[in-house]
């Protein structure tokens, strides 16, 4: 078995809150610390999307019913629980792929910690592919979890925060960009 993971080993201070960056190794068994997962086995309740938020950047990740083995749910790279959520219930992992999952977690975070007072429901997910543009308002706070924007001509590389405070500004993707909003 693999050693024990730690949710928070990468953790970036993003807007006044902590963003923990995960690595998932494939075909692996895999432990975390908090006892989210346990030798590969996660149960995910009803309502967790309040809680948590999860967003995969890179890989293939699925969970699988612990009897019968169907695929229940494949998380890919710019899957999130913003707009894929996983079913509630008890679930075998499977790491198809190496993956790298950002995670904004409410339920484990102290009363004095940054993330104990966030609205989850206030912060949406970015995605642009490559060669795409898009404007971005002024007054936008975008965490960049992975690829790099060039916004007007000044280029920023994942994981970063961004914060548009002059203007509205135009942004081209250069690679697979994923992130989260904070709104």
């Amino acid at each position: 078995m693999a050693d024990s993971l730690d949710p928070f080993k990468n953790v970036h201070a993003v807007f006044g809150y902590h963003i923990a960056e995960s690595h998932w190794l494939a075909n692996e068994n895999h432990t975390l610390k908090n006892g989210v997962v346990v030798d590969n086995i996660i149960t995910i309740p009803e309502n967790k999307e309040q809680q948590r938020l999860y967003l995969a950047t890179t890989g293939k990740f699925q969970l699988l019913d612990p009897v019968t083995n169907e695929v229940v749910h494949t998380s890919e790279a710019g899957d999130s629980t913003l707009n894929k959520p996983a079913p509630a219930g008890t679930w075998k992992e499977n790491f198809v792929e190496d993956q790298t999952v950002f995670c904004l977690w409410k339920e484990f975070s102290t009363p004095h910690h940054p993330n104990s007072n966030i609205d989850l429901t206030k912060i949406s997910q970015f995605t642009l592919k490559n060669g795409q543009t898009t404007n971005i308002a002024k007054g936008t706070k975008l965490f960049l979890a992975c690829g790099a924007l060039s916004i007007d001509g000044q280029d920023y590389q994942g994981p970063r925060q961004i914060e548009i405070a002059s203007a509205d500004k135009s942004a081209l993707a250069i690679g697979d960009c994923y992130g989260f909003i904070f709104g």
